[in-house]
């Protein structure tokens, strides 16, 4: 038998006339992420830090020893602060508006700026060598990560003190901070592992194995998952954050280094150092959806997620004072993922309507359109509201329908990107079953016995009598009508 092609709208077309849903997915279109500002900064920046309450940006700029204060609404420089030398890693506290740099080689220190007055208030000694720093605004800890000591170094915002002292793998850098689980996690490069902290306890509860020299860690609260960039094997780790298990590796560009993670869009921005590119990672599929050209030697990765700008700090090479760059990239939100899904309880009157919604971040609103006439709803459902960025079945009833007809609908939702729409699909109402009819009346048939009376009579001169004789000598039918 020869193979015979088969088109897709006729196959649509048999589904709908059989009554059968057809799910069938809508990706919606969304805006590419894009370079909108390069705003030139002091000699090596390496650092970038974002306070998304007051909009500004804080990068480190290593071999001028000073950081750069961003204002996020016009993209200039605000301010240029001076601090101890080699400023290399930026962690802010919202919450108290505290931002916190650590100093590679020469103090062993970490600067606490005040962002209120972009002035230095104090310094705090910590472990050798401090690369990467993490703050939990909710718990306000501050976590630097001590390179050549193996140890992280927990300080007290309130009191500007280290109040413990932590051993990890050997070569620690990037730190990562999920607020919500209060878990802390830090990539160990010469031991290619994740260490994760108990915040609570200041203890390591479990140590995860990744990629080749981890360097940056990001980490999406809302979805708890972790990315790690590995930066010999050019790829990045997802680690699950409820199982500290691996669960997929994603290949990106040349020595990845910094990333960022805007939770909002749930996407992952990777800084590949010798790319001068910026990977763009869907956290959905953990696929790279685009790849963005920056300035030379990308380190590292801020995001404000209320503004949907991402922040990198191009190095510009690696001879001593190199003037810098930071590359502001648009993050674009994207309207609603939807899927239409098959009709259930479907009576004469009234059925059920089921889909999927993904809101991809933003507060997004659903319903059905339904009608008779394929194409054409003059019927909308109530709504339901879906949040996150993972799918969220959907399911709405309506009535009111006509019995044993065809009616075709679609999922629909909105949020503040903009609306889609699922794939038609139909279902058929269930046809009553015919009234029960009237019985026919049956006849009644009765007998009724007639009476003849017979009378004789003898006669004599002196006696006279008279006999009656009763007998039956006939039969009398009579119908008698039903009552009613």
């Amino acid at each position: 038998m020869r193979n015979m092609p088969f088109c897709m709208p006729v196959l649509l077309l048999l589904f709908a006339l059989s009554g059968v849903g057809v799910s069938i997915h809508t990706q919606s279109a969304a805006a590419a992420p894009t370079v909108i500002s390069t705003i030139s900064v002091g000699g090596n920046p390496n650092g970038v830090g974002v306070n998304s309450s007051t909009n500004r940006i804080y990068v480190a700029n290593n071999s001028g020893n000073t950081v750069s204060v961003l204002d996020g609404a016009t993209n200039t420089v605000l301010s240029t602060i001076s601090v101890e030398s080699y400023p290399q890693s930026v962690g802010v506290n919202s919450s108290t508006n505290r931002i916190y740099v650590s100093h590679f080689y020469s103090s062993q220190a970490v600067s606490v700026i005040d962002g209120d007055t972009n002035t230095v208030l104090t310094t705090v000694s910590v472990g050798s060598n401090p690369w990467g720093v993490g703050v939990n605004s909710s718990t306000n800890r501050i976590y630097v990560a001590n390179s050549n000591s193996s140890k992280v170094s927990v300080i007290d915002g309130a009191t500007n003190t280290v109040t413990s002292t932590i051993s990890v793998g050997s070569y620690p850098y990037g730190v990562g901070v999920n607020s919500s689980t209060n878990r802390i996690y830090v990539a160990n490069s010469n031991s290619s592992t994740v260490s994760v902290i108990d915040g609570a306890t200041n203890t390591v509860i479990s140590t995860v194995s990744v990629g080749s020299n981890p360097y940056g860690v990001g980490v999406n609260s809302s979805t708890n998952r972790i990315y790690v960039a590995n930066n010999s094997g050019n790829t990045v780790s997802v680690i699950d954050g409820a199982t500290n298990l691996v669960t997929s590796t994603i290949s990106v560009g040349s020595y990845p280094y910094g990333v960022g993670v805007n939770s909002l869009t749930n996407r992952i921005y990777v800084a590949n150092n010798f790319g001068s590119k910026v990977s763009v990672i869907d956290g959905a599929t953990n696929t790279v959806t685009s790849t963005i050209s920056v300035g030379s030697y990308p380190l590292d990765v801020g995001v404000n997620s209320s503004t949907n700008r991402i922040y990198v700090a191009n190095h510009d090479g690696y001879g001593y004072y190199n003037s810098g760059t930071v590359s502001v990239i648009e993050d674009s939100p994207s309207s609603p993922t939807v899927t239409t899904g098959s009709a259930t309880n479907v009576t004469s009157s009234s059925a059920t309507l089921n889909g999927t919604v993904n809101a991809n971040g933003l507060s997004t609103t659903a319903w059905f359109n339904y009608g008779i006439s394929s194409g054409s709803y003059t019927g909308t459902s109530t709504t339901q509201s879906v949040s996150g960025s993972s799918d969220t079945t959907v399911s709405i009833g309506i009535s009111g329908l006509s019995s044993g007809t065809t009616y075709y609908y679609r999922i629909a939702a909105q949020n503040s990107a903009g609306t889609s729409y699922g794939s038609e699909t139909s279902f058929i109402t269930v046809t009553p079953p015919p009234p029960t009819p009237t019985p026919t009346p049956i006849p009644t048939t009765t007998t009724v016995p007639t009476t003849t009376t017979s009378s004789t009579t003898t006669s004599s001169t002196t006696t006279s009598t008279t006999s009656t004789t009763t007998s039956t000598t006939s039969t009398t039918t009579t119908t008698i009508p039903a009552c009613t």
